[in-house]
């Protein structure tokens, strides 16, 4: 599929976005019958949760998300195709000296993502490029972020989450070629205040992960996920996004503790009495940080905070809403036909839970508009962005969480992008 990728010198956005669709179907209903039992992995039990068809949807996704910006799309692409092509083949081929945080990635791998991936975005830009006058990167710039954003991707892709590559290399190599090449980061890091700014929220970070460990609320591996997100919302939001940041933890947490001896009898409670770990703080974190970042570079920077204070508020409310509704909730019910289940039910619902969860995301949504992130109307975009996050966080659950790696973190991740999306789009559309 690589050598489509240089079709979009010559593509408008339009006819971009007809190929990608064509090859989503392509890769859904006619793929499998030809040749499906050499390309699927022995996992890819379904079309739909094929690599092939992940590839096209992501295509789909970064032409989406950057229509006027083909070059973005191409470059993306190499890093996908190449970059994350290449680590499998090195994870096939070689002696494998594993990763220690994955030991299904191996540093050749890793190694090779970013050799390749640098050289697959470099050609693809230097081919696309000429179609965007506008835009004078020299080639010295042009392989610095290829290899730059290869790198990110790469240790991306040694993560231990269960989130396809397909989606996940892409995506992010799409909105890193973004925000370095399309808005003022690249200026904001070459100021000496903002590493200042920076450090000071590396260590306020520090000391509370070491607090937050002390008293049991997340485990060793949860610290230096929380420091890293924690210190970029800091650094580019300041103390006002961090503290809506330090608000879900407080609400999370306390919720967690409410009533958990009762639930330990039920044998529904969180493990290490609900201490957070690496992944539960990368799922809820990611969208945040990566829309503090957009908030404050790109030109529709109060946008982005709604989607910020959204994500968060989200998060807070499936959290109070689920560890509430075990405790005072009673016999809950699913929201796909309204069928009662067993307490700790995957995508299972209460009354009372679901209340505590609006009730907490409204007091964030509160907090954010005193700190000045959202105005008086935006703060009822964040509600309704929160509720319907929260939905689909239960949908999903009742769906697909359980099945063919989809797990617990997987749901959280796509409830806060969910609820990031919902207030960006009545954001914009109340503009």
């Amino acid at each position: 599929m690589l050598g489509f990728a240089f079709l979009l010198r010559y593509l408008s956005p339009h006819e971009a976005l007809l190929c990608a669709v064509g090859a989503c179907l392509f890769n859904l209903f006619f793929l499998p019958r030809f040749g499906a039992h050499r390309i699927f992995r022995e996992f890819e039990s379904k079309p739909i949760r094929s690599g092939p068809f992940y590839y096209s949807i992501s295509v789909l996704v970064l032409i989406l998300l950057f229509p006027r910006q083909l070059y973005i799309v191409a470059a993306a692409w190499g890093v996908m195709a190449l970059g994350d092509g290449s680590a499998g083949v090195c994870w096939i081929s070689t002696t494998r000296l594993w990763i220690p945080w994955n030991p299904r990635k191996t540093f050749a791998g890793t190694i090779a993502f970013v050799l390749f991936g640098s050289i697959g975005a470099s050609v693809l830009l230097f081919w696309t490029l000429p179609s965007f006058p506008q835009l004078h990167l020299s080639p010295a710039t042009i392989i610095g972020l290829s290899c730059t954003v290869s790198l990110c991707c790469a240790i991306i892709e040694s993560l231990p989450w269960k989130i396809n590559d397909n989606l996940s290399v892409p995506l992010a190599a799409g909105l890193l070629f973004y925000l370095l090449i399309e808005t003022s980061l690249l200026t904001m890091l070459r100021a000496y205040d903002f590493w200042i700014h920076l450090g000071v929220g590396l260590l306020i970070n520090i000391l509370l992960a070491l607090i937050a460990w002390f008293f049991g609320w997340v485990r060793a591996s949860g610290c230096l996920a929380g420091i890293l997100i924690g210190t970029l919302i800091f650094g580019f939001q300041g103390w006002r996004g961090w503290a809506i940041l330090l608000c879900f933890f407080v609400f999370g947490s306390l919720s967690t503790q409410m009533g958990y001896d009762y639930k330990r009898q039920l044998g529904i409670s969180q493990t290490k009495r609900g201490a957070r770990g690496t992944r539960e703080i990368l799922a809820n974190g990611i969208v945040p940080a990566a829309l503090s970042i957009l908030a404050a570079v790109a030109d529709e920077g109060r946008l982005f905070l709604v989607g910020f204070t959204s994500a968060l508020a989200a998060a807070t409310a499936d959290t109070v809403s689920s560890e509430i509704g075990q405790w005072l909730g009673g016999e809950p019910f699913l929201v796909t036909n309204f069928a009662r289940v067993p307490r700790g039910s995957n995508g299972a619902v209460t009354l009372k839970g679901t209340l505590a969860g609006v009730l907490a995301a409204l007091t964030l949504s509160l907090i954010a508009f005193q700190l000045g992130l959202v105005d008086q109307t935006q703060v009822w975009l964040v509600q309704a962005a929160s509720l319907i996050g929260n939905l689909m966080d239960s949908f999903l659950g009742a769906t697909i969480e359980g099945t063919e790696g989809i797990n617990n973190e997987i749901v959280n991740f796509l409830n806060t992008l969910t609820g990031a999306g919902v207030g960006i789009a009545l954001g914009g559309w109340i503009q």
